[in-house]
C-alpha cells in the first residue's frame, strides 16, 4: 500500500486535508496529528468532512470525537455534508445511528436529497426518522421526475409508506403523474440510443403502475398526448388505460 508523503512543517495541514480523500492516508495522517489535532481539525471544511464520512465507521468516528473531531457537530452551521455523504454508502445505517446518537439531526429536506440522488440504501432509515410531510411530498416528486432506473425503486419505497401515513390525495397523485411523464419526455429528447429510450419508457410505465398500486390513480388529462408526441407510445397507452 502506498503511503502519503511525509509531513513537513510548511505542509501538514494541506496534506491532512488532501488525505481525507483516501481512508488509508487519512488514518496515517490522523495518527501523526492525534496528539495535537486542534489546528488540523480547524482546517477541515465541508468538502473534507464529506470525504471523511464516506468511509469512517462508528468506532473510529467515536475515537475522532474523543480527540476533538466530532463529525456530528463538526460544522455547527451546516450538518448536511456529513449526513449527505453517509447517505451515498452501501450500508449507511450504522453511521446514521451514530450521527443521531452524537446529537446531530438530519438536515432540512434530507429525504428529498435522498430521493434526488437515488440513495435507495438510505431511504428506509431516513423515512423512519423524517416527520415532515412536505419533505416526503418533495421526495416523491423528485423520484417521479428522475429517469434513472434507481428512481423507480425509490418511488416504490416512498409511495406505499406515504400512503400508509397520510394517504395520497388527488393533488399529489396528479403531480406525480405529471412529473413522471415530463421527466421521461425531457430525458428521451436528449437520447439517441434506442435501447436506452426503451429502458426509460419502461421505468416510467413501472412508476405509473406503482402509483396506481398505492392510489388507484394514474390518469391526468393531456399526459397521454404528451407521451405520444414524444414517441413513448407504450407509456401513452398505459396512461390512456388509466381513464
Amino acid at each position: 500500500m502506498s503511503r502519503p508523503p511525509l509531513m513537513v512543517p510548511a505542509l501538514p495541514l494541506l496534506i491532512f486535508q488532501a488525505a481525507t480523500w483516501h481512508q488509508a492516508w487519512f488514518n496515517i495522517c490522523w495518527e501523526r496529528l492525534e496528539s495535537s489535532p486542534i489546528n488540523a481539525i480547524s482546517s477541515l471544511g465541508p468538502v473534507e468532512i464529506w470525504h471523511i464520512c464516506r468511509f469512517v465507521e462508528p468506532n473510529f468516528a467515536e475515537k475522532l470525537r474523543k480527540s476533538g473531531l466530532d463529525l456530528g457537530k463538526s460544522l455547527p452551521e451546516d450538518a448536511a455534508p456529513g449526513w449527505q455523504s453517509v447517505a451515498t454508502r452501501r450500508d449507511p445505517e450504522p453511521m446514521f445511528s451514530w450521527l443521531l446518537s452524537s446529537g446531530s439531526k438530519p438536515p432540512e429536506g434530507f429525504l428529498t436529497y435522498i430521493a434526488t440522488h437515488n440513495c435507495t440504501e438510505a431511504a428506509t432509515w431516513v423515512m423512519d426518522h423524517i416527520k415532515s410531510q412536505q419533505d416526503w411530498c418533495n421526495a416523491a416528486l423528485a423520484a417521479a421526475e428522475s429517469a434513472d432506473e434507481r428512481s423507480t425503486t425509490m418511488l416504490a419505497i416512498i409511495l406505499p409508506k406515504f400512503a400508509a401515513k397520510w394517504g395520497i390525495g388527488q393533488t399529489l397523485a396528479r403531480d406525480v403523474v405529471i412529473k413522471i411523464v415530463r421527466g421521461v419526455c425531457d430525458d428521451v429528447a436528449k437520447c439517441d440510443l434506442p435501447m436506452i429510450f426503451v429502458d426509460k419508457e419502461d421505468y416510467a410505465i413501472k412508476k405509473i403502475r406503482i402509483l396506481g398500486g398505492s392510489t388507484g390513480e394514474g390518469h391526468v388529462v393531456g399526459m397521454n398526448i404528451m407521451a405520444g408526441n414524444a414517441r413513448l407510445y407504450r407509456l401513452a397507452l398505459e396512461l390512456e388505460n388509466k381513464k
